[in-house]
Parts: structure tokens; sequence; C-alpha cells
């Protein structure tokens, strides 16, 4: 594996580097989801002054309840995407795709104009290539999404109990 001068090896400072681009854009989509959320729910704003003047509602929230609800509602939506993302990540690096990707590259093949025809691969044959060039797939996206699921269920637990 090559190094460089500080002695990690490559692969692994690649992966960190993209851990932490992740994790920085990621806090970036959730501060700005939190905040739009927490202008929402402004007490003060047309649609929420005639809702909260209606009966059953006895007062607007407080600005904790405010801030944590927004909190939830901006990890949650951080942590639906990542871990969505991630999961079908993971799936892909099991070859469960392999015959949708096999179907689409053989319909390719017979469809494209000024190409001579070529007998395709068999997809016994498609299926060993693509296993040898499967790389073991970087699970990053799914664990920072199911600790943003994690942290949007702390606060809404915060926000009944605050």
């Amino acid at each position: 594996m090559p190094e460089n001068r500080t002695g990690i090896p490559k692969e692994t400072k690649v992966k960190w580097i993209s851990l932490a681009v992740l994790v920085s854009v990621s806090l970036l989509v959730t501060a700005a989801a939190a905040w739009y959320c927490y202008q929402l729910s402004a007490p003060d704003t047309v649609l929420n002054a005639q809702y909260y003047n209606l009966d059953g509602v006895k007062q607007a929230p407080r600005d904790v309840q405010r801030l944590m609800s927004s909190l939830s509602d901006g990890c949650f939506i951080t942590g639906v995407l990542l871990a969505s993302v991630g999961f079908l990540t993971w799936i892909s690096s099991t070859g469960f795709f392999d015959m949708l990707y096999y179907g689409c590259h053989s319909l390719k093949v017979f469809v494209m104009p000024f190409r001579a025809p070529k007998k395709p691969k068999s997809f016994y044959d498609y299926k060993l290539e693509r296993e040898a060039g499967r790389k073991k797939p970087l699970n990053a996206a799914l664990l920072v999404g199911l600790a943003y699921l994690a942290l949007a269920a702390l606060f809404t637990v915060l926000f009944f109990n605050v």
C-alpha cells in the first residue's frame, strides 16, 4: 500500500478526507434545514398566528421547543437522505443490481446505431467480471445517516420533555 510522508496509507487518508467532507456538507445541510424550519415555526407569522388562535391550542411553543423541533426536522431530513443513499450503495456492492445493469448494457448494445452488433457476453461472464472489479463499499454515508436519525429521535424526545 503506498504511503506518503506522514506514514499513513493513501487509502486510509482518502477515506478520512471523504468522511470529513461528508460530515461537513451534511452539517451545513442540517443547519440550513433547521434554520428554515425554525423560521417557518415562528408564532408571529400569519398562518401560525391563526393556528395558535384556534380553540384547543392554549399557547405557542416556547423558543426552546421550537429549537428542538427544528433541530429534529433538520437531522431527520439529512439522516433520511444519507441513510437511503448509503443503503443503496451497500445493496449495490452485494451484486443485487447486476441483473439490471446487464439488461441495460445488453439493450444498449442492440439499440446503438452505427455499431456492428456484437454478441453480448453471457450473464455469468458479466457477473464474474463485475465481481472481480467490485471494491469494498464505503459505508460512511449509511453510518452518518443513521447517526443523524438517532439525533433526530433525541431532539424529538427533548422537544416533548422540555
